[in-house]
């Protein structure tokens, strides 16, 4: 279980990012992509 300031801040996250691929400023698909560079953590 998350803290509660952890939730909170992961629920304003999501919600600024959907709010901006609503916008069209970030394309869902390479989101990820380019914000997480695949590191060898990702690939395990």
């Amino acid at each position: 279980m998350y803290p509660a300031w952890a939730q909170d801040y992961m629920a304003k996250e999501r919600e600024w990012h959907r709010f901006l691929r609503g916008t069209g400023a970030m394309n869902a698909d390479n989101w990820h992509a380019e914000h997480h560079p695949a590191t060898d953590e990702d690939s395990v």
